[in-house]
């Protein structure tokens, strides 16, 4: 990515949230992903299968940093969650599934506060490393 034209708070707050993302980047997948396999499995095994994921990920997110995966998904995610979540939502509570709805349609709100603690830093000077930002610039 090219920083020209940018500004200094910018590109900061840009690394800032793509190191958020990353550090948590199973939550933030399953914004899309979760309100889906709602439709087909019980809910229970969906919320801890994305816990127990996001979990795991904690032990190899400083080990692997893939800025340009990290970039690329966000505009996908963006545009996705929401429709999801709502249709997701609709389908289940036609089926009288009320439960499973409720936490499809609240799902990209309830994962924000499921995340595993990390160190942004680190993530973030390895992303913008990889995109070639200089600090000094």
């Amino acid at each position: 990515m090219n920083f020209t034209g940018y500004t200094s708070s910018e590109i900061s707050r840009y690394l800032v949230l793509r190191s958020i993302e990353w550090s948590n980047f199973p939550n933030f997948l399953s914004q899309v992903i979760a309100p889906i396999l709602l439709l087909f499995y019980p809910w229970y095994f969906v919320v801890f299968g994305v816990l127990a994921i996001n979990t795991l990920w904690s032990l190899i997110r400083y080990r692997y940093i893939d800025a340009y995966l990290a970039s690329i998904v966000v505009t996908p995610i963006k545009i996705l969650t929401w429709p999801c979540a709502i249709g997701s939502s609709i389908a289940l509570f036609m089926h009288g599934l009320y439960i499973p709805a409720s936490i499809a349609l609240l799902w990209p709100a309830i994962v924000g506060f499921i995340g595993i603690p990390a160190k942004l830093g680190l993530i973030e000077r390895a992303i913008g490393t990889q995109l070639g930002f200089k600090e000094n610039d």
